[in-house]
């Protein structure tokens, strides 16, 4: 605690570190989340790639982000048309990763073919997932069902629901969005495609 006590200042992300510090006479600010605020200066000063905002035109999009195999088994079971499109953008982004989602998908393209005549587009490369939340109607959020879920601050920053699997309780923001409903769990991946249907 005397350590503690060295601080000139001592700033928390929430309410409730702060009262566990005063419970041991420390106070404290609570300044907020930088991720949180890091996300939303993305989500303001980002958009979508035109060609990909063409082509979803009216119809509505679910986007899954940073996706491992479990998620795209579910996205599989589902179909995917002019009304309702799909956008898959993979954690893992090798060749033999992208041909096994290719393979999954009948009606599917990659973005980098240039190629957007298709109910289903699979970004292969990195660095403009976050600015697809932007086009989404609906997130799926991948590492639920493993050890790492993604940021699902990143579709929350552009008012977008999300969905994921069951493992979020090390997460804070998943936990606080849950309890919001702004994200809903899904206990397996079966579940998972019932609630996406």
């Amino acid at each position: 605690l005397s350590t503690w006590r060295r601080f000139n200042k001592i700033f928390t992300q929430d309410e409730s570190s702060s009262e566990l510090l005063k419970l041991r006479g420390i106070s404290s600010v609570v300044a907020g989340d930088p991720r949180a605020d890091r996300v939303l200066q993305i989500a303001l000063a980002s958009s979508p790639p035109s060609d990909l905002k063409d082509w979803k035109g009216d119809s509505k999009l679910v986007l899954a982000g940073s996706s491992w195999p479990e998620e795209e088994g579910a996205l599989a079971s589902l179909n995917w048309d002019k009304t309702r499109k799909l956008i898959i953008a993979p954690h893992n982004i090798d060749e033999s990763n992208i041909d096994r989602i290719f393979k999954m998908f009948p009606n599917s393209s990659r973005y980098s073919s240039g190629d957007l005549d298709t109910s289903v587009v699979i970004i292969d490369s990195i660095g403009i997932l976050s600015s697809l939340y932007a086009l989404a109607d609906l997130a799926v959020i991948g590492g639920g069902f493993g050890s790492g879920l993604h940021n699902v601050l990143e579709p929350s920053a552009f008012g977008v629901p999300s969905l994921s699997g069951p493992k979020i309780h090390r997460f804070r923001e998943a936990l606080c969005l849950r309890e919001i409903s702004a994200l809903y769990i899904s206990k397996t991946p079966y579940d998972l495609s019932i609630q996406l249907n």
